[in-house]
């Protein structure tokens, strides 16, 4: 039961626009899309590893 309401609460909290989109907007328009997907991969593995953790 808790393991659901972290889900349902932590996953649409993280897909808000935040300092992470604004950071791969800006790098996306700066240095090209192509260019900015290890960044955003680097990001979500972020955003995964902080979700384990604290679960």
């Amino acid at each position: 039961m808790n393991y659901l309401l972290f889900v349902v609460t932590f996953f649409p909290i993280s897909f808000m626009p935040g300092i992470n989109m604004t950071l791969a907007l800006s790098v996306g328009m700066s240095i090209g899309y192509m260019r900015a997907i290890p960044m955003i991969l680097g990001q979500l593995v972020g955003v995964v590893l902080v979700s384990f953790c604290v679960f």
